[in-house]
């Protein structure tokens, strides 16, 4: 039984899927399986696809019709097929580094749902941080409030089999507004005494389209992932991003505070405006009272 299965769904993103392979397949840890959900794949994806089975054994492609949403209930089967106890997520064109499977695997042995640092890769390169920290019960009730708000990516989590198990509806289609992955990891949440965590590394790199690349195409998405790809073909630039990883976490906190700061400021400034209306509006009340 593998340590890890490594869940991949994809459509039409050919060009990347190749490189979302290989950075799974040179991980610390090699004994995982990788799942490649093909949603109503293209053409050019199934010959991709079924080239990467043919090479690694531990390549499973599922050649799917093409389900509702973005294949959302494949994923439910998967898990329940799966031959390995721990869960792993991954977009058809992002990357896992190399620590990425043993630094989760680890949370996992006592933890039920875990990710890496979460976070992306601006078009410029530079790296956006969503901080959070899941084994604070406060950042749990956080994804849970409304309006939705989510700093957990499909790509950097995973969660045990059994915990999966226990919830009354796996993967689903979400209804109305919902955001796919936020309303299958809000089912985790609700789950009583959840044991939750954040890995302080950063060891999934995301280019995500919704961020900045709506309008670019599909090969030039796969030259800007082989930019990264490429640079972490050796082991010490890993090493070296955790480190840009740091810098760029705090630059953002020191920019947060002071934007707190300033809007404090504001309050403050708005709340003595505010008694100084509410004194002038009681002096008024009291000239009109003595009025004859």
């Amino acid at each position: 039984m593998p340590k890890a299965t490594v869940i991949i769904p994809t459509h039409d993103h050919a060009s990347t899927l190749p490189m979302t392979i290989a950075s799974v397949q040179r991980q610390y840890e090699q004994d995982f399986e990788v799942v490649i959900i093909g949603d109503g794949v293209t053409d050019e994806l199934r010959q991709v696809a079924r080239e990467c089975e043919k090479s690694d054994s531990r390549i499973t492609f599922l050649d799917l019709p093409k389900g509702p949403h973005h294949g959302d209930t494949y994923r439910d089967a998967v898990i329940r097929e799966s031959k390995s106890e721990n869960i792993f997520y991954l977009c058809d064109d992002d990357l896992l580094l190399r620590s990425h499977l043993s630094n989760l695997l680890q949370l996992l042995e006592t933890k039920d749902f875990v990710q890496s640092r979460n976070g992306y890769i601006h078009v410029d390169q530079s790296i956006h941080i969503f901080p959070t920290d899941l084994s604070k019960p406060e950042f749990i009730e956080w994804h849970l409030r409304e309006p939705h708000r989510n700093a957990v990516s499909l790509t950097g989590t995973a969660h045990r089999k059994s915990t999966y198990s226990e919830l009354p509806v796996g993967w689903e289609s979400p209804a109305g507004n919902e955001w796919t992955d936020h309303f299958m990891w809000k089912k985790f949440f609700r789950l009583p005494g959840l044991k939750a965590a954040t890995h302080p590394e950063m060891t999934a790199i995301q280019l995500p389209t919704s961020i900045e690349r709506e309008s670019v195409g599909l090969a030039e998405r796969a030259a800007e992932l082989k930019i990264w790809f490429d640079r972490f073909s050796k082991e010490e630039a890993e090493v070296n991003f955790q480190q840009e990883v740091a810098l760029a976490t705090s630059n953002q906190l020191n920019y947060v505070y002071a934007r707190a700061t300033d809007l404090l400021i504001d309050l403050v400034a708005l709340e003595s405006k505010c008694d100084e209306l509410q004194n002038e509006n009681d002096l008024l009340k009291s000239q009109r009272k003595s009025l004859p």
